[in-house]
């Protein structure tokens, strides 16, 4: 590939081609930019699948401290088995397997709110990872 044709990734470095959206040493997403005046002055499109992800981690993350023996956080990022199964147990226990359900939610939670939207993006929206 010729120079023009390629560029570096603002995570690790690496040399890539300018239309790769991922790394492929580091996995980073790569940002997108508006246009080409715009990219001289390194202004950056955030792309609109990670903007989404960034708003669910952090209703997810709230919603996994506060509310998570019901399993609400699950709901928020589309994993329904998991909700059920959270809030199945809390109800069907009388609240004790809420003890821990609440403290599988608020770590969850805490999980969330700790990673960076490109890896919750990852992690979550891509991989679906339900547990943990």
């Amino acid at each position: 590939m010729s120079s023009q044709t390629m560029k570096y990734c603002p995570t690790c470095g690496a040399q890539i081609a300018s239309n790769s959206q991922m790394c492929p040493k580091c996995g980073a997403i790569q940002p997108t930019y508006l246009n080409e005046p715009s990219r001289a002055a390194g202004k950056l499109e955030v792309d609109p699948a990670i903007r989404d992800a960034a708003s669910k981690k952090l209703a997810a993350g709230i919603c996994g401290i506060l509310l998570g023996a019901f399993g609400t956080h699950k709901f928020v990022l589309g994993m329904t088995t998991a909700g059920i199964i959270m809030a199945a147990t809390t109800i069907l226990t009388c609240g004790i397997g809420g003890a821990v359900m609440g403290t599988i939610g608020m770590i969850e939670g805490i999980i969330y709110l700790s990673k960076s939207d490109d890896d919750f993006y990852e992690t979550y929206v891509v991989e679906k990872k339900s547990w943990f």
